[in-house]
């Protein structure tokens, strides 16, 4: 799709970076309002979707016990995945297994001792794979948005 400006520096979904980001793009596709004067909107942005395999996840690490903390970027991340559906969540599963390392390495071992109790707890530990857990948990939660 082209741009207002035609530049192509600009991050969907992402903060307006000063240094990186045309404005005017970054308006066109991250505010609804301004999208709508260029007369037409990314199909991204119409509407985000209420539930879907970002939600199940979140229900899930809920269960555990695991929650956001400030400055994290945990319900982006689940509308962006409630967006892509069961499908493109699937495709991009690399890439969410990706986030949840990537936040996992802020939580600590005690916090992750805590969801390993919950997990045995509430049962979700035995529908796991012991090799690759967060894989398979957000295997689990596409199957249930499914």
């Amino acid at each position: 799709m082209k741009r207002p400006c035609h530049c192509d520096s600009c991050q969907v979904g992402e903060p307006w970076v000063r240094r990186r980001d045309c404005r005017f793009c970054w308006l066109y596709w991250n505010d609804s309002r301004y999208g709508a004067l260029w007369g037409r909107l990314p199909s991204s942005l119409k509407q985000t979707p209420t539930t879907g395999p970002g939600t199940e996840l979140e229900k899930l690490l809920a269960s555990l016990g695991v929650s956001g903390w400030h400055g994290c970027k945990c319900s982006d991340r689940a509308a962006q995945m409630n967006r892509w559906g069961v499908g493109g969540c699937r495709e991009n599963i690399e890439t969410i297994c990706g986030w949840m390392e990537e936040d996992q390495l802020r939580w600590g071992w005690a916090n992750e001792l805590k969801a390993a109790a919950a997990a045995f707890s509430t049962g979700i530990a035995f529908r796991l794979d012991t090799v690759n857990p967060i894989r398979s948990l957000v295997d689990l939660a596409i199957k249930r948005a499914h």
